[in-house]
């Protein structure tokens, strides 16, 4: 699909869009009982249940937008409430208790408790004809999203897609680094992973704060997960967990020689004292609390727009020095093979699953909403607010009216609307809307963010590429595949381990063996062969 028709409504006239502060009169302005009417086919008042990250925080009263929205679909939306440390426990906790959401976001897709739940119903398949949907059935179109249907041809989720391109997804890994420690240290862009070594080593040992005090860090992480960013020149498709190619048969990246390579860099790294020591229990916002206090070098973390924005808010609180003057994004170094590569990903890491018994009436509502908020005209609301409130419209002439506060700084839709933190999340990340340069992204992400995020991605576009991966592989079912789950618990194991990496791994690679890896080989190669890939 491409980009032009997913953003149409982003770029239409945007340069017409004005901005001014707001200042209009009641006529302009919307209340709460003019801003919407019951749609059609939403007559029954329902009550909604949803499991989100955090929704507590997101469903607040006197919130216009939450209003208009729950008000034209007739629903009251009731929250569930997971944290980014417990969700997949809850999840499962809910399921075994009968008390799942009637609708909540996993990311447990191909995984044994996936099929687990399809099997003893605990989760709601989609209707077969989606038809009536077309913004979720262009989703459900895409390609790689064709391949989870399952054997009997029922779909369990709606991928919550980042981006409908794999260009978009290089953001979603990468490096912050201390650029004013560079230049103080006189280093450039690492070349190579000795010459990052060297460069990261120097920020633990040579004071690169000027405190005279042994209190700096080479590298932390957002969570364990972003580990496999340190892989992107020995072992790329480490980074996006795919299977690649050898010798005419695929295998999973993590049993190649090129992974041992990485791996023995990353345990070096921390065993000489590079890597943050508390790496593997980060949680939360605490790595990027982290560095942004001024006590790291490295960052392994998203570098897209919105993450960029919230690491300036972070250093704003500890620092007196401009963020764009002391943070920038680090190239990987090429290959040994010559390639510079970059990240890509698939176009969702989590999705939308239903309650099973879900009642038809709650379905159709759930996904009469999603299919809007996938809508240009839903994308429109999300984006600019809501007309007559946040902006009015002459033609193609599009003028915001956000608010400012007492400082001039103009108020972004997200402090104005908390439900945005949900209605921007649950459907899609809507980061196909991030990668342009336009008055909306300057007012959402900042200026300085937003530049020094796009500068990154646009160099990585004309020097890099793609790791190299077949998703339609990767998302490939076979009885013995799903039981081969990797997850960054055994890499972080193995990093923290005295032991020889090597022979660590080895260890690793044999408790997979004994659960089917062979078999799992064997069966998406007979499987690919079939299929042609």
């Amino acid at each position: 699909m491409s980009k032009k028709v997913m953003l149409q409504m982003m770029v239409f006239c945007l340069t017409a869009i004005s901005l001014f502060a707001t200042g209009q009169d009641e006529e302009q302005a919307g209340s709460g009982s003019s801003i919407y009417q019951v749609r059609e086919g939403c007559e029954e008042p329902l009550e909604i249940s949803m499991g989100w990250w955090g929704i507590d925080t997101f469903l607040v009263e006197n919130d216009q937008l939450r209003e208009k929205i729950e008000g034209e679909f007739n629903i009251k939306i009731k929250g569930q409430n997971f944290t980014w440390s417990d969700w997949q426990e809850k999840c499962r906790l809910w399921a075994v208790s009968g008390e799942l959401p009637d609708v909540f976001a996993n990311s447990i897709v191909n995984t044994p408790d996936y099929f687990k739940w399809i099997d003893q119903g605990i989760i709601e398949p989609l209707p077969r004809d989606l038809s009536e949907y077309p913004n979720i059935d262009r989703v459900m179109k895409i390609e790689e999203i064709k391949a989870l249907t399952q054997p009997d041809g029922n779909r369990y989720i709606i991928p919550r897609i980042k981006q409908y391109e794999d260009d978009q997804t290089t953001m979603a890994r990468g490096m912050f680094v201390r650029k004013d420690w560079m230049e103080k240290l006189n280093f450039e862009n690492p070349g190579s992973f000795e010459e990052f070594y060297a460069m990261t080593r120097a920020f633990v040992e040579d004071d690169p704060d000027g405190n005279g005090m042994d209190d700096t860090v080479g590298i932390t992480t957002h969570n364990k997960h972003y580990l496999p960013t340190l892989f992107l020149s020995t072992c790329p498709n480490a980074l996006n967990d795919s299977w690649v190619k050898r010798d005419g048969q695929w295998i999973p990246s993590w049993t190649t020689p090129e992974f041992n390579e990485g791996l023995t860099q990353v345990h070096k790294l921390f065993h000489d004292g590079i890597l943050d020591p508390d790496m593997a229990i980060l949680k939360g916002m605490e790595g990027r609390e982290k560095f942004a206090s001024g006590k790291v070098g490295v960052y392994l973390a998203q570098t897209t727009p919105g993450n960029a924005k919230q690491l300036k808010l972070s250093w704003e609180k500890y620092n007196d020095t401009p963020f764009e003057d002391s943070i920038g994004i680090l190239h990987v170094w090429p290959s040994k093979d010559g390639v510079q590569y970059r990240h890509t990903e698939k176009s969702f890491w989590s999705s939308t699953y239903f309650r099973g018994g879900l009642e038809e009436e709650k379905m159709e509502r759930i996904l009469m909403l999603y299919d809007y908020l996938l809508s240009e005209e839903g994308v429109k609301l999300l984006t600019y607010g809501i007309e007559g409130e946040d902006y009015v419209q002459d033609g193609d002439q599009i003028t915001l009216t956000w608010e400012k506060d007492a400082d001039g700084n103009t108020i972004d839709l997200l402090n104005k609307y908390k439900s945005l933190g949900i209605f921007q999340g649950m459907p899609s990340w809507y980061e196909f809307t991030w990668y342009e340069d336009n008055p909306i992204n300057r007012l959402n992400f900042t200026e300085e963010a937003l530049k020094m995020s796009l500068d990154s991605f646009n160099w990585k576009m004309e020097n890099a590429e793609a790791i190299p991966t077949n998703y339609l592989i990767d998302l490939m079912v076979t009885p013995a595949k799903t039981k081969i789950v990797f997850n960054s618990d055994s890499l972080i194991r193995v990093v923290l381990s005295p032991e020889d990496p090597i022979l660590g791994w080895e260890k690793v690679i044999d408790d997979f063996r004994a659960k089917g890896l062979n078999q799992a080989i064997y069966e998406v190669n007979e499987k690919a062969q079939l299929l042609g890939y």
